[in-house]
């Protein structure tokens, strides 16, 4: 998530393009997720695998300006008592409005899958996030859905 949080600001960083603007990436991610936190694990998580993003920014003829952000990770996990994952990270963030004013509209995505190799358990969670800020300033913000422990998420 920290490294969401640095990409989304540089998103905001270009938010004057008029053009679509397309970025992308590829990194090589590591995950944590101690089992002190998460009750469906039974010892400590981690891994590292690939990560990959696209960013898109553009404006179009009305002036409104549309920015989205995806990312992905897949990779493999062990915890601390030798029980072997495959995991699947992803990510989908958008965010639409006037380039200056309001109204303003966010969406976010997150989905986690843990896939258990041999006996161990699978792990699944997801969750849909959406803020409206209205032309009079008001914040309205509701989780659109939500499966799983948000603890699990991964460090």
């Amino acid at each position: 998530m920290k490294t969401l949080a640095v990409v989304l600001i540089s998103l905001l960083a270009v938010a004057s393009a008029s053009a679509e603007v397309v970025n992308q990436g590829s990194f090589p991610v590591s995950l944590f997720v101690p089992a002190t936190e998460c009750p469906q694990l039974a010892a400590d998580l981690s891994g590292s695998g690939q990560g990959h993003f696209v960013e898109r920014f553009s404006v179009d003829s009305n002036g409104i300006f549309h920015m989205g952000f995806t990312f992905n990770a897949h990779g493999t996990a062990t915890d601390a008592n030798g029980n072997q994952y495959v995991f699947n990270h992803a990510d989908a963030f958008s965010f639409n409005g006037p380039a200056s004013g309001l109204p303003k509209e966010i969406t976010f995505s997150e989905n986690f899958h843990l896939i258990g190799q041999g006996g161990a358990s699978n792990l699944t969670l997801h969750g849909t996030f959406h803020i409206r800020i209205l032309p009079d300033g008001t914040i309205t913000a509701f989780v659109d859905t939500s499966r799983g422990d948000a603890a699990c998420f991964p460090e």
